[in-house]
């Protein structure tokens, strides 16, 4: 990767002092990096053979990386999820809204069907900014994440899984999310 840039001591020099700087640490720091560098190329030239596309990227959950001698909630459960492209307005999304994958396709319907084009799905685009999100592991509202465990037998809790919440959906079809193209 030196060869392509990424420079391991400057990175290393940079680094906050919650961010081991061993080799290990380093050469993921890189393989990121290097990540982020051929996404970056990917889209520049995709664009210049067609300026009107639509790009969608995503990652995983961060428990597999950790950096920091203690990673909060919202480092390891949270994953980006960006939407670019020339017709893309930031404002259709909320900076700290929250989501999950299972979203992203109902909103890819929203973003690339015709005017007007209705459809059905199990998940709420994320054009519709939902309050909270969850799987069977997590929740989260905008501005707040946690897991199952940090909350009291009297507080509010999930004990079904998004499998569970799709098969009420189907069989109560009033509980399926409708979209209609707007954009």
């Amino acid at each position: 990767m030196g060869a392509l840039g990424y420079d391991k001591q400057l990175v290393a020099r940079n680094a906050p002092s919650t961010i081991p700087t061993d080799d290990n640490h380093l050469n993921q720091l890189g393989h990121i990096w290097y990540a982020d560098l051929t996404i970056d190329d990917f889209i520049g030239k995709a664009q210049q053979q067609d300026p009107s596309a639509l790009f969608v990227v995503t990652g995983d959950h961060a428990e597999r990386f950790s950096f920091k001698e203690q990673e909060d909630e919202e480092a390891i459960f949270t994953v980006p999820c960006i939407f670019y492209g020339r017709d893309v307005d930031p404002a259709w999304f909320e900076s700290d809204g929250v989501g999950a994958h299972g979203q992203i396709t109902p909103t890819l319907v929203e973003l690339l069907s015709p005017t007007g084009y209705k459809y059905t799905s199990i998940y709420p685009s994320l054009l519709t900014q939902e309050e909270y999100a969850f799987n069977k592991k997590v929740w989260a509202t905008n501005g707040d994440i946690g897991t199952f465990q940090d909350l009291a037998d009297d507080e509010l809790s999930f004990d079904f899984t998004d499998k569970l919440i799709a098969e009420e959906r189907l069989r109560n079809c009033d509980g399926l999310e409708s979209g209609q193209r707007k954009r």
